[in-house]
């Protein structure tokens, strides 16, 4: 074997393994990313949260994860609170599934151009407070974008941004709190 082959193949084993680290790079370039406004946030930040009961954390934990970190209410494990709330099965709709083209312009940009797809979830719980039976559902947007600058983001989260919505759909719905 002459050293013009061994070059050869240590330049294709050099340019496989620069593809394969370029496309594991870009495997966690994304981010989750939603639409509150700061009056909302504000407003969100001084209302009192009322205590609340999960009845059925274990039959749904997703719902109860996002629920959990939108802090709409203090959730207790004391069965005796005033309201209790019963998870329903959260769906997701992923929006457009045609993303041929902005793949492709993903690729082709090596991930210097921003692609954005566009995600739905509905939240579904019935409320019980004080012999009083309320269901409350939420249909909450939010945008997943993939971005090569998107790797150095700390957004990655996708139930993060699921109950940011769910928090600001919650206060814009007119479900007041308590005022402190």
């Amino acid at each position: 074997m002459n050293v013009k082959q061994r070059v050869f193949r240590f330049s294709n084993a050099l340019k496989q393994s620069v593809i394969f680290a370029l496309l594991l790079s870009l495997s966690s370039c994304w981010s989750y990313r939603t639409t509150c406004d700061a009056s909302t946030r504000s407003a969100f930040a001084t209302a009192e949260k009322q205590l609340a009961y999960v009845t059925n954390p274990s039959e749904h934990p997703y719902a109860c994860d996002v629920l959990t970190k939108s802090e709409i209410y203090t959730l207790t494990k004391d069965s005796l609170s005033p309201i209790k709330i019963n998870l329903l099965p959260a769906d997701r709709f992923l929006g457009p599934h045609c993303l041929t083209s902005q793949l492709t312009v993903l690729a082709f940009t090596l991930g210097q151009y921003p692609v954005k797809s566009n995600r739905r979830v509905r939240i579904n719980f019935t409320e019980l407070n004080s012999g009083n039976e309320e269901r409350k559902e939420f249909v909450l947007e939010y945008e997943k974008r993939i971005w090569f600058w998107d790797m150095f983001s700390l957004k990655k989260s996708e139930k993060r941004a699921i109950s940011k919505q769910l928090r600001h759909a919650w206060f814009t719905e007119d479900h007041q709190f308590g005022e402190k």
